[in-house]
């Protein structure tokens, strides 16, 4: 398990030196996204951290104060850091369980994911889109709380950190010259 640690803690040193991949832009990712996975990727390493710890490998603290090295941060900041992302990163999982259900509640009134010919396209519901914005509205309080709890010097380190080095690891692939299929599209469709 040692090893692993130290695979993961190089693989982590590796990813904040890779440049995104050719044809990829991470220049759309809002900047509240590129947050909300540094905070998800703060709560992995944190998780890591204690299946490390409770198995007695010594490489644990390495996990948990990653960013506080990286970045550059007191101890003392880092906590403040580590509490913020753990709480977004809970409430987003809160957030994604539920659109989880009422998404397999909208897959359900189509058997076997088929929408019957003819019909239209179903959209989003309602109550997708507000938990959507619930979602983000969380996300951003969470930023504005890290602002708070923190000194200026401290917020900057971090947000160089993620638009900087963490955002070029965040690529986007849009479908470029994507169509809806209609009937007519479709070769063998019945018409």
């Amino acid at each position: 398990m040692r090893h692993f640690a130290l695979l993961l803690i190089a693989c982590v040193g590796l990813l904040a030196q890779t440049p995104p991949s050719q044809g990829a832009s991470n220049a759309n990712v809002p900047t509240a996204v590129l947050y909300r996975m540094f905070f998800q990727h703060v709560q992995f390493l944190s998780d890591r951290s204690d299946v490390q710890a409770s198995a007695g490998k010594p490489d644990a603290a390495l996990l948990r104060n990653h960013y506080q090295t990286v970045i550059g941060l007191t101890a003392t900041e880092h906590e403040a850091l580590r509490t913020v992302a753990l709480k977004n990163a809970q409430t987003v999982k809160q957030f994604d369980n539920r659109a989880k259900a009422i998404i397999q509640a909208e897959r359900a009134k189509y058997p076997n994911g088929r929408v019957p010919m003819g019909a239209k396209l179903p959209t989003p519901p309602d109550s997708l889109v507000q938990l959507n914005q619930q979602r983000e509205d969380a996300t951003a309080a969470d930023i504005a709380t890290l602002k708070t709890v923190l000194d200026a010097p401290a917020v900057s380190k971090i947000d160089n950190y993620i638009q900087t080095v963490f955002a070029k690891n965040i690529t986007t692939n849009p479908l470029t010259g994507f169509k809806v299929p209609t009937r007519d599209s479709i070769p063998g469709a019945i018409k």
